[in-house]
């Protein structure tokens, strides 16, 4: 099965590598959803959620205040800046292939 290789990156220290299934990322032109096999891609965050799907284990979420998303080749490279200090996103969806969009529930920990 082909997956892609994800790494994604703060200011301070890379937050979280692996192989993923799927990235949900929202972009200053809109949300995109990246499968393995997609094109080429070189985008501008913008605030909001991302969403990875690691190969192993539940969907997991960053919020990003901003940044960069790098794909190709399967090799994802998402340089992010954070909200706050090291703040993660948990977000509650009603279905495991729910879009972002549809967070119902925002935590952020520090």
């Amino acid at each position: 099965m082909a997956e892609l290789t994800v790494s994604v990156v703060s200011l301070e220290h890379p937050e979280w590598e692996g192989p993923a299934s799927q990235i949900v990322i929202k972009t200053l032109e809109g949300e995109m959803g990246v499968l393995p096999g997609h094109e080429p891609v070189l985008a501008t965050l913008a605030g909001g959620p991302i969403r990875i799907d690691p190969i192993d284990g539940d969907p997991m979420f960053f919020a990003v205040h901003g940044g960069f998303f790098s794909l190709d080749e399967n090799r994802a490279i998402i340089f992010v800046v954070l909200w706050g200090q090291k703040c993660h996103i948990f977000c509650h969806v009603p279905s495991a292939h729910a879009p972002v969009s549809s967070c119902v529930s925002l935590y952020f920990y520090k």
